[in-house]
């Protein structure tokens, strides 16, 4: 509201965390702290600070904050270029970390393995699926829980056909021959296949038909309701602002703005300069 005082930024670890609709160059260092959550104070389940990674010699991302609490999304915006395929592969182990801390947990995971990773709850759905196009779509859910027991992944199982039950129809079809749609159900039923406690997502409506974007997001919410944490990458940004707790612009791989999806949607400097779209086009929260 006009006239109203922004609250202060608070504090996550050593990384100064911006309160809703902070631009994240305006963010100074703070004492340490603790995350809070909707409902109260807990520890987040994932944690970056001052993160500087990239390809071989490459810096990407110079600097990054951010963290993700159980049962909360945030999603990564920007352009293409913009470092946040670069930061989720860093917080996965497939690119090199120059400086900076990622916990998962409240464990430092930098110099982890990226099997090492997995085994401390992390899955991820990389852009463009790829999925074992060869293999049966059962066997393809098999590969992604294959570090767990036989009977947990038969339950395991049974909970990625009942959030995609299309899925269970084609168990026993070649994963190449199921349209994209399909595809990226199998993807992120791989995922959880290993039982995750942080889901990364990278691109999850790429490709997809626009009637299909919806289901995925249904399912994006249900499994955050069932506690687990998201860190999503996404270029379509009117759902990644309705859909997201959090919602970080990533530029030339810094945060330049840090905020909640609702303050999201209400900054028209940032919907113009950021999000591409016009201050008078409604996101469909808004519809």
């Amino acid at each position: 509201m006009p006239g109203t005082e922004q609250p202060a930024a608070r504090s996550v670890g050593q990384q100064a965390v911006p309160a809703a609709g902070t631009r994240a160059a305006d963010v100074a260092q703070s004492a340490p702290g603790v995350g809070t959550g909707a409902g109260g104070a807990a520890a987040p389940m994932l944690e970056i600070e001052d993160l500087h990674c990239g390809h071989g010699e490459l810096e990407v991302v110079h600097g990054l904050g951010l963290t993700v609490a159980a049962g909360q999304t945030t999603a990564l915006v920007g352009a293409n270029g913009a470092g946040k395929t670069t930061t989720l592969m860093a917080v996965a182990g497939h690119v090199r970390v120059h400086r900076g801390a990622i916990r998962i947990g409240g464990e430092a995971v930098a110099a982890l393995s990226p099997m090492e990773r997995v085994a401390r709850g992390l899955a991820w759905v990389p852009e463009g699926r790829r999925l074992f196009g060869d293999l049966t779509v059962r066997d393809n859910l098999v590969v992604g829980g294959y570090s767990r027991p036989a009977a947990r992944q038969r339950e395991n199982l049974g909970r990625v056909v009942e959030l995609f039950p299309r899925v269970g129809e084609r168990l026993n079809q070649r994963a190449g021959s199921l349209s994209g749609g399909e595809q990226q159900m199998v993807a992120i039923g791989r995922a959880l296949m290993a039982e995750p406690r942080l889901l990364l997502v990278d691109e999850l409506s790429l490709g997809l038909m626009p009637k299909a974007v919806g289901e995925f997001y249904a399912a994006m919410n249900t499994l955050r309701a069932q506690g687990l944490a998201i860190l999503l990458v996404e270029q379509n940004t009117q759902h990644a602002v309705r859909a997201a707790d959090t919602v970080v612009v990533l530029e030339s791989g810094q945060a330049v703005w840090q905020g909640s999806g609702e303050a999201a949607r209400q900054d028209t400097a940032l919907i113009e300069s950021y999000l591409g779209l016009s201050p008078d086009e409604p996101t469909e929260n808004d519809e």
